[in-house]
């Protein structure tokens, strides 16, 4: 009995001056300063890592923008839309650490280094398909349309209609123009302006007439209409300064003329910015000799006069 008495006595003194030294004196035990300790530390760790993520996400970021704006672009690939560079790991839970972190720190890092790992992951799939593309540069130099679709007549090269607005010839009424049109008389051959396979041949007396589409890859078609005469197929290979065609009056026309448009990724963009203002005698003859036609080279004037006059 007396045993009992001393512990619980024990017990009750042991509170008191926990009481006093805890509540009373505002003092720390050892092992609460330990642990405090211990969470600071982790603390500063936690903010370090924060910063470090930080760092590496605007170094990723940096990757992103240049693969989108320049290296994507240039080789005619497809953008990568947000929604999959930054969607994560699939299926990721961090439930296990709601116990632990009530302030949810070390789930937003977590979250955080997931998402990141996905983007450099999707960033290093899009290198290696650039890295690709690198291997058939010759080709895309060869493939972008860079040439006239028509030789000088006279030395010089007339644009009857430039791209943009304009008021159409027959239908009388406003309307946007997608390509130029060659004042050339019927019967003139056409030459692709770069290498490609002919994805389509079509007849539309409403519209366009006769008409050539040429996709050269890297994002990049032509389109030859109003023509008199087709000279290859669906699905053919040509290459740059073939004769595919024979300018015309076909369709919707009021007058011989060849119509030239340059599609870049599905959006009709100015031809006159593709045509190559170096390009010398020997290399356009060169090119078109095959077609046993004689042509003279060209460049487009800086003032974007509707003529073009012959070096």
């Amino acid at each position: 009995m007396c045993c009992l008495v001393f512990f619980a006595a024990s017990v009750a003194l042991f509170f008191v001056y926990l009481h006093i030294y805890v509540g009373v004196l505002g003092l720390e035990l050892p092992k609460t300063r330990i642990l405090k300790r211990q969470n600071a530390a982790l603390v500063t760790q936690s903010r370090m890592l924060g910063h470090r993520i930080e760092q590496n996400e605007v170094a990723l970021d940096a990757l992103v923008l240049r693969d989108e704006d320049i290296y994507r672009s240039i080789f005619g690939l497809g953008s990568i839309p947000g929604s999959v560079r930054n969607s994560g790991l699939d299926g990721a839970n961090y439930s296990e650490f709601d116990k632990l972190d009530r302030k949810g720190n070390v789930s937003a890092l977590r979250s955080r280094s997931d998402v990141m790992v996905k983007k450099a992951y999707v960033q290093s799939r899009s290198f290696d398909e650039i890295e690709l593309m690198l291997a058939t540069a010759d080709n895309m130099a060869t493939s972008v349309p860079a040439i006239c679709p028509v030789a000088p007549v006279m030395n010089r090269i007339k644009i009857s209609s430039p791209f943009g607005y304009r008021v159409h010839p027959v239908l009388k009424y406003a309307r946007f123009h997608r390509g130029i049109d060659f004042d050339i008389k019927a019967g003139n051959p056409v030459f692709a302006t770069g290498d490609g396979v002919v994805e389509s041949i079509e007849v539309n007396m409403r519209g366009y007439g006769r008409q050539v589409v040429i996709n050269h890859g890297f994002g990049y078609k032509t389109r030859y209409a109003h023509l008199k005469s087709i000279l290859v197929t669906e699905g053919m290979k040509v290459k740059r300064g073939d004769r595919i065609a024979v300018s015309g009056n076909t369709g919707l026309s009021s007058g011989p003329h060849l119509h030239y448009e340059v599609i870049y990724k599905g959006k009709n963009v100015n031809p006159y910015f593709y045509f190559d203002r170096d390009i010398t005698l020997e290399q356009y003859s060169d090119m078109v000799s095959k077609a046993g036609d004689a042509a003279l080279p060209f460049y487009i004037h800086p003032s974007h006069r509707k003529v073009l006059h012959v070096k």
